[in-house]
């Protein structure tokens, strides 16, 4: 069971790599899940088996697609070909491992997958794919509708040269009024980085953010970044990843503002 990075999970998760190898001799394509309660948590597949189960977190891989059958290569073949194969080995949800739901009405999909109520429980929208699609075919992309919401933001920190900064590291205010760090940014765009010149003081020397709560990808670590006064605040588009008081992927700063 191996990540898009080729990092080996088999050892990580055992009962789930089981129930999947008890499908057959296939090539699946799907994602972990952890599921506390009736919310969906990304942090929950960083906890040791002892651990998860001690809090109740559940994982599950939700099958997205097969790409081989045996000696059968069926990434040429439509996707409505490669799902009904899923479906021929997975007809239904089993401990550890279920098919992904999916449906040919989109006004269906907008009731079931998006909106508020269910971006709370950790949803982040759903993904479009063309019926007759072959997988991985750039010709006919996979659509991504993803729910996203506005939040008002504290800029703490900046990336590159403070006078006129790539990206922010951002923050709440709490009750007792201190800045909670929660968000790192997308890059800037150039009016943004200029409406931003000269506004940002520094009040420390240069530190870094770990890697977890930045949000980076891969194999980065950390982000450096400058502490800045919490003077100035931003309106920015955030999605539904949000957990443990912060958001997991970049957010978009859409324009400035100052805190009265």
């Amino acid at each position: 069971m191996l990540t898009r990075a080729h990092k080996d999970l088999t050892g990580r998760f055992p009962e789930v790599a089981a129930a999947a190898s008890a499908l057959g001799d296939l090539v699946l394509d799907g994602e972990l899940c952890a599921l506390r309660g009736d919310r969906l948590e990304f942090t929950g597949l960083r906890l040791g088996r002892p651990r998860r189960e001690a809090e109740g977190v559940a994982v599950v891989l939700v099958l997205f697609d097969v790409l081989a059958a045996g000696r059968r290569d069926l990434r040429s073949a439509a996707y409505t070909t490669r799902r009904s194969e899923l479906l021929r080995r997975l007809p239904a949800p089993r401990p550890y491992v279920q098919p992904i739901q999916n449906t040919l009405d989109e006004a269906e999909a907008e009731r079931r997958w998006f909106g508020l109520d269910i971006a709370r429980r950790g949803i982040e929208g759903y993904v479009r794919k063309p019926c007759r699609g072959i997988y991985g075919d750039p010709t006919a992309p996979w659509i991504k509708r993803r729910w996203r919401t506005t939040v008002d933001l504290v800029i703490a920190g900046a990336t590159g040269d403070v006078a006129k900064p790539r990206g922010l590291v951002l923050g709440y205010r709490t009750p007792e009024g201190r800045v909670q760090l929660s968000a790192t940014s997308l890059p800037l765009a150039a009016p943004l980085r200029a409406a931003l010149a000269g506004r940002l003081r520094p009040v420390g020397e240069r530190t870094a953010l770990p890697a977890a709560r930045a949000g980076l990808p891969g194999r980065q670590r950390e982000l450096p970044y400058v502490p800045v006064e919490p003077e100035v605040e931003v309106e920015a588009e955030v999605d539904a990843a949000f957990e443990l008081g912060r958001w997991r992927h970049g957010v978009k700063v859409l324009r400035v503002r100052d805190v009265s």
